[in-house]
């Protein structure tokens, strides 16, 4: 089996990032949580996690 693939989540509520998280996971992907809104930069267009196809370890390593 192919190891699951990640989808990066970032914002400042909490609660809100908990529900995104849940369908996220819902339609298989693992989360990876990257904290507060700005730094959801490194998933624009032009930034390396745009559109990343990684598992959640390729993910961690390709926005460090």
């Amino acid at each position: 089996a192919q190891p699951s693939r990640a989808m990066a989540i970032a914002g400042n509520d909490e609660a809100a990032k908990t529900e995104v998280a849940k369908l996220v996971q819902t339609i298989g992907f693992d989360v990876l949580d990257i904290g507060d809104i700005q730094n959801g930069r490194v998933l624009e267009p032009g930034h390396p996690g745009f559109g990343a196809n990684r598992t959640k370890q390729e993910l961690v390593k390709l926005l460090a």
